[in-house]
């Protein structure tokens, strides 16, 4: 008797604690402000099937195949302003202008305060200082392997210089946050915050319903792309996209360095890479040492 009591005592407490468990990671995806605030948009929409915790989305109830699971409508994507140039630098540019400047009177304002202050953009290798890309070149990948440039390092190579110095950081910031946030020059808010997985892991993906590849600032109706079983998490490509025109046959050339040099971090398995040609890389070696003297990252 004693024994069973005891039993008892121990499973309720089990139960009890799933419970609590489950109340606060509802708590915590009702509460997110951007998913809250992409239900608010008109034609936005985003499931009672999935939380938001622990740094990634999860299934809270099974979810079946073809199921819509978030909608960000045209009102909700974040691109360059009506008169400027349409790509990431105009994207950075509107972003630092609305954070800094119109606040919370900014129609992304839950957003861009997620963005800027949750989101560790310093971190991403467009952060990272000269000397730390040198020691992941020359000591960690080796002069043989990718990466062995840095990209586009920051927003004064590719946009040209700010103002004045105050804003040529906040420049720099939104910069990094729209190379490692954005599909190419539109944010797509809380679509964004579903981590990235490819092989049976990636479930999630854009629905087409024409057949047709969709352009970068279209229709973000996200769908199941199988049945998703409660408590898994739920997982974007960033390579191997189905509907996506702009992502249509990267598959085979944006690999894991390319995600790891943007996103800084090392794709979970399964994992793919790209060997070139000696030859391929002959540009490289120009703009490694253009980046030597071009640390933007001293905030």
């Amino acid at each position: 008797f004693f024994l069973f009591t005891a039993y008892a005592k121990m499973k309720f407490s089990q139960t009890l604690f799933l419970i609590l468990l489950g109340i606060l990671a509802t708590e915590t995806a009702a509460n997110h402000p951007v998913i809250e605030w992409l239900r608010s948009r008109e034609g936005g929409h985003f499931s009672d099937k999935v939380v938001f915790r622990d740094g990634g989305m999860f299934a809270s109830e099974d979810i079946s195949e073809g199921e819509v699971v978030m909608v960000i409508p045209p009102n909700a994507l974040f691109g360059p302003s009506s008169d400027d140039e349409k790509d990431e630098c105009g994207t950075a540019r509107r972003l630092a202008h609305e954070y800094l400047n119109l606040k919370d009177k900014s129609d992304h304002w839950p957003y861009l305060q997620y963005v800027f202050e949750s989101f560790e953009h310093q971190n991403v290798p467009l952060g990272w200082s000269s000397a730390g890309k040198k020691i992941v070149r020359d000591l960690i990948v080796g002069r043989e392997l990718e990466p062995q440039s840095f990209g586009r390092g920051s927003y004064r190579k590719a946009c040209g210089a700010a103002d004045d110095d105050a804003l040529a950081t906040w420049l720099e910031a939104a910069w990094r946050i729209v190379l490692s946030r954005g599909w190419h020059h539109i944010m797509v808010p809380a679509f964004d915050m579903v981590n990235h997985r490819n092989g049976r892991y990636h479930n999630l993906d854009r629905r087409s319903t024409t057949n047709e590849l969709l352009q970068v600032d279209g229709d973000y109706t996200v769908v199941a792309t199988k049945d998703i079983k409660t408590g898994t998490q739920l997982h974007n490509s960033y390579n191997q996209c189905q509907a996506d025109a702009t992502c249509y046959g990267i598959d085979k050339s944006y690999v894991t360095p390319q995600i790891f040099l943007d996103y800084g971090f090392v794709e979970q398995l399964p994992r793919r890479f790209a060997f070139f040609y000696p030859g391929d890389g002959e540009d490289d070696e120009d703009e490694d040492d253009e980046d030597e003297d071009d640390d933007d990252s001293e905030e």
